[in-house]
Parts: structure tokens; C-alpha cells; sequence
């Protein structure tokens, strides 16, 4: 029997969910909860103290499936962040843009700048690593699966939709050098449609973090969603 671990790892936001052999979702949450730590900035997400209750519950023996929302390609480009970063700070300062427009920008890079992504499957999950090999002996072999980002986001759509068939587009932020990407869904399958194309920050998640920021919100903080509840409350501005 296998027991289905899926972890968001994608640098903030890290949360885990535990899938048995027949499909049930049988525990999800937003490791938030458990850290105190909201939208949880680069932490593990198999955070010590975090991982070891869900295991003394919901794994007895059974052989785990660990799953990943970055690919393996995602992973072994992620050291070069940093560099890139600090290049696009130093850029930044040359350009002299307007003093907010210069503190989203030195925001959102120098949280890049800081991450210190593991650059493999492997280099992941350590603390889940370690646990495991406790409880089973130092001979177990846990099995790391790393799956692309934007795929994982059209999986939570349509397997939780009561469509049998659907056209699903996702509009990321940024994920695996793109954020929008198109899927079909047919017959429990998923297909991407669109190529693949080079990094580009042509992207409407981006966007809405840089409206939040003018209206006064802090995107890094997760104050996009106060926007988006109080967007219920607005009213349209045709000029604008």
C-alpha cells in the first residue's frame, strides 16, 4: 500500500496534503497554521515539528509517495535566482525609477535574492527524509517525484471540478519561466496545448501585485487577498 504525500513548495505558501492508495484526500493544510508564519516565506515544507504528527497519524508502515510542485528542471535552474537577482538590483538602482515604484521592485527581487532553493528532488524533504528512515529503518528509500508547477495548478482545478472534459487555463505569477499555460482535460487526462516559450513576465498575476500595491497593499504579505475581497465592493470605473 502507498500513502500520498503532495507538498507545495514553490518558495512561499508551502502547505501538504495526504492522498491514500484510493484517491481520498484524508488531510490538507496550509503549513501556516501550524508555523504561525503567514504565507510561510521560505520555509521547508516538511518543517521540523510540522511533518512528524501528520506522520504518526496517517502513515503506519505503508511505502510513501513524496510529491513536489516544481519540476526537476525548475529545481536545477533555481541557483542561478540568486545571481540573476542581485544583477537586477544593481540594475534597478542605475535606473532611478520613482521611490515606489523602486520599493515593489526591491521587494519582489531581493525575496528572489534570498531564496535558497535546493537545486534537486533529492535535497528536498530532508526532514521527512530523516523521519521516515527512523521509523522504518535507515535502509527505507523514500520516493521524491517532482512535477511541473503549472501542472500541478491545472490538476487542483479540473480533478476538483465535476467536469469529465474542460479547457483549463492557468494564470500563474510566474512558474517554470512562464505564467499562463492552457490545458486539455479529457477522460481523467491532462494535455498542455500551448508551447513552452522563454521567460517572460508578461503576466496578469504580476500585474494584480503591482494594482495592490498602488492601492496601498502589500502584495509580499498576502494583501492581495484583502484586495480581491474588497474588489466585491468597488464600482466601476469606466475612465479608468
Amino acid at each position: 500500500m502507498t500513502i500520498y504525500l503532495g507538498f507545495s513548495c514553490s518558495q512561499h505558501d508551502p502547505s501538504i496534503a495526504v492522498v491514500g492508495e484510493d484517491g481520498d484526500v484524508v488531510f490538507a493544510e496550509a503549513n501556516e497554521r501550524a508555523l504561525k508564519y503567514k504565507r510561510g516565506w521560505h520555509a521547508p515544507p516538511d518543517a521540523i515539528g510540522l511533518i512528524e504528527p501528520i506522520l504518526d497519524r496517517y502513515v503506519n508502515g505503508e511505502q510513501v509517495s513524496a510529491n513536489l510542485t516544481w519540476s526537476k528542471t525548475a529545481l536545477r535552474s533555481s541557483s542561478y535566482l540568486a545571481h540573476v537577482s542581485r544583477y537586477t538590483l544593481g540594475a534597478l538602482e542605475l535606473m532611478r525609477p520613482s521611490n515606489e515604484e523602486a520599493r515593489l521592485w526591491r521587494e519582489w527581487i531581493f525575496r528572489h535574492a534570498l531564496y535558497r532553493a535546493p537545486t534537486s528532488a533529492s535535497n528536498l524533504l530532508l526532514n521527512l527524509d530523516m523521519r521516515l528512515r527512523e521509523r522504518n529503518g535507515f535502509r527505507y528509500r523514500l520516493r521524491k517525484q517532482a512535477w511541473n508547477h503549472h501542472l500541478c495548478h491545472a490538476a487542483t482545478a479540473c480533478y476538483a471540478s465535476p467536469y469529465v472534459e474542460a479547457l483549463c487555463v492557468v494564470m500563474d505569477g510566474m512558474g517554470e519561466g512562464s505564467s499562463t499555460s492552457v490545458f486539455s482535460f479529457r477522460n481523467g487526462k491532462l494535455e498542455r496545448l500551448d508551447s513552452r516559450g522563454i521567460a517572460n513576465l508578461a503576466s496578469l498575476g504580476i500585474f494584480y501585485s503591482q494594482i495592490c500595491f498602488a492601492a496601498g497593499f502589500d502584495p509580499i504579505a498576502g494583501e492581495e487577498w484583502k484586495l480581491m475581497g474588497l474588489a466585491a465592493y468597488g464600482k466601476l470605473d469606466e475612465e479608468l
